[in-house]
């Protein structure tokens, strides 16, 4: 009888605990859920997520608040503008068979990832806010020449380190970087990946990662194409638009597009512009360009060729 009694309770105590084991797990997937959806950077996360270019964890979270590392940045980087080459020598605290090894060997290719002395990356560790600066500015290959005093407008500026000075003030300037509610930037403080994310998302309006046809825009901030077989028609970009290497041996075309800042070509085969309208041209490709055509009434008004290109203009219609 005692033990009939015994083994009943136990049964219960059982299922007792299962029950709160289910509930205990069912909370911590709706707290997760709930988090994300009031969290600062819900919408800019799930954007890059959308895009391909970010992913979360095992679970499916994204970690926001979690510090970002300076491998995790350069691989972020790498996806947005599809780069591909490599650069011939790795640097020294990379491991051959690490995760990391292929995306920083594309990052100082690229030339937006210089290292410190030493050859070393130190890829494992956290990123700080002025570095990531850096190498946004870097890659994107935005000018500094109008945002030195920028800088000023954060109580902390005499903190930021002198290399990353013009970085931080191009970013302050552009209204991509705000600092904090103490009006300071904070610029040895490590980012987290919901910053990290915001700063892109203010700075690329549109990113064209597949093929199709992209119209009727009208965009403030800068455009990356990084995906063969684009076609960019009838939208104009207050901004830097560039062509990637991330499309390869395909062609891009640019139609009735206005572009008031810089296009940058850095890859492609086939580059189509059509009743265009160019501020700055700059063309600078790890291999020569094939064929750029330039047709229709447009019009470029400076041009730069750092690398081999075939150009062809149309002089009939322009």
């Amino acid at each position: 009888m005692l033990f009939k009694k015994i083994r009943k309770f136990s049964a219960i105590v059982l299922t007792l605990a299962m029950s709160l084991s289910a509930f205990s797990t069912s909370y911590a997937q709706t707290l997760l859920v709930s988090t994300n959806k009031v969290h600062w950077a819900q919408e800019k996360m799930q954007r890059w997520y959308d895009l391909g270019v970010i992913r979360g964890d095992e679970n499916g979270d994204l970690m926001y608040d979690a510090y970002i590392s300076r491998a995790e940045v350069v691989t972020i980087v790498n996806k947005v503008f599809g780069f591909q080459s490599k650069a011939s020598q790795q640097f020294s605290d990379v491991e051959e068979n690490s995760w990391y090894a292929d995306e920083l060997l594309k990052a100082r290719q690229a030339g937006y990832l210089k290292g410190y002395e030493g050859n070393i990356a130190k890829p494992e560790s956290k990123i700080t806010r002025e570095d990531t600066s850096v190498i946004i500015l870097q890659a994107f290959e935005l000018d500094t020449s109008d945002s030195d005093s920028s800088l000023n407008s954060f109580k902390d500026a005499k903190d930021v380190s002198q290399y990353a000075v013009a970085a931080v003030g191009k970013l302050a300037a552009d209204g991509v970087i705000r600092g904090y509610e103490d009006g300071s930037f904070k610029p040895k403080a490590n980012i987290t990946r919901a910053e990290f994310i915001s700063i892109l998302d203010s700075l690329v309006t549109l990113l064209c990662n597949t093929p199709g046809t992209y119209e009727n825009k009208n965009i403030s901030g800068h455009v990356v194409i990084s995906n063969p077989s684009v076609e960019l028609k009838n939208s104009t970009i207050n901004g830097n638009l560039h062509i990637t290497e991330g499309i390869g041996n395909a062609g891009v075309t640019l139609n009735s597009v206005v572009v008031t800042d810089t296009t940058y070509i850095s890859g492609g085969n086939d580059i189509k512009i059509i009743d265009s309208e160019l501020n700055q041209l700059v063309v600078n490709s790890e291999d020569s360009i094939n064929s750029l055509s330039i047709s229709g009434k447009s019009n470029i008004t400076k041009l730069v060729l750092n690398s081999p290109v075939n150009i062809s203009v149309d002089e009939k219609r322009m």
